[in-house]
């Protein structure tokens, strides 16, 4: 049989493809049903582990396991005093303290029940009464102070004012020159009691030298006693005897008696202006 040209192509024979390879697909095998069965039990194995831990730890933590505790734990002491002891047939069964919890057990559990407080039946006994009685007055067995002070307070009558220091004792202090070397000094007192009386100072200015070959005499103090007023009046006192031209300041002191020691002092109750004397 003569062979066709083709240009040097192949020549593909002709007549069935009996004896030409098969194609084979490159896929991964499947997995038989066993192993696929084997997973699908641990998972469920590991949740139901998982609900029952979940459940155990609820039931412990409301102590809803404390008498199969109790009890468990009573067997296991039971063996173990049995083992060191055959002849004892007893059950030791003592009570599950808290500190073999992971925590507190509530107080309805059936190991710890509610604490119950022991009820007294017994009067209590008397106390004995002591040897020697108390004194009646321990204060004043163990102190002795002086006695009270005295009591003394200010009160004027209704239309006089209460005064708030000692310069309001004397109000409206006006001193006027009435010519003939004399001065008239009023005043609206307000009664103090410890007052004994007043005393109306004239102070000379001091006199200024012009010529010190013909020296000028300073003028002297001079002292008006004055009787206290009784509560609260208009006071009036003259005084005289001033040398004219000469100028005075004029202070009204009060002469008082202290009501605690009986101590007599002075104090300055209103001061004038310089006064020229007439």
């Amino acid at each position: 049989m003569a062979r066709a040209k083709n240009n040097g192509r192949p020549v593909r024979p002709s007549g069935p493809l009996t004896s030409q390879p098969t194609k084979v697909s490159r896929t991964t095998p499947s997995p038989p049903s066993s192993t696929v069965r084997s997973k699908k039990d641990r998972t469920t194995l590991l949740a139901a582990s998982l609900g029952l831990t979940a459940i155990a730890g609820g039931l412990f933590a409301t102590g809803a396991l404390d008498p199969v505790v109790h009890d468990a734990v009573a067997l296991v002491k039971a063996k173990a005093a049995a083992d060191k002891d055959e002849s004892a047939e007893r059950l030791n069964a003592g009570k599950v303290v808290d500190w073999m919890y992971f925590e507190d057990v509530p107080e309805w559990s059936q190991i710890r029940k509610v604490p119950q407080a022991p009820r007294v039946t017994e009067r209590p006994e008397e106390p004995a009464r002591p040897a020697i009685a108390p004194p009646e007055h321990p204060h004043r067995v163990l102190f002795s102070g002086p006695p009270p002070m005295p009591t003394v307070s200010l009160q004027p009558p209704d239309a006089c004012m209460q005064p708030h220091n000692p310069v309001s004792i004397v109000r409206n202090y006006v001193v006027t020159a009435t010519g003939g070397g004399a001065v008239s000094v009023r005043w609206y007192d307000m009664g103090d009691p410890d007052t004994q009386w007043y005393e109306v100072v004239a102070v000379p200015e001091n006199v200024i030298q012009f010529d010190y070959s013909r020296p000028v005499p300073q003028p002297p103090k001079k002292f008006t006693k004055v009787a206290a007023a009784d509560g609260c009046q208009q006071m009036n006192a003259q005084v005289t005897g001033l040398q004219r031209g000469a100028k005075y300041t004029f202070t009204l002191m009060g002469i008082n008696k202290s009501p605690l020691n009986g101590r007599v002092y002075s104090i300055t109750r209103q001061r004038s202006q310089v006064i020229t004397i007439r």
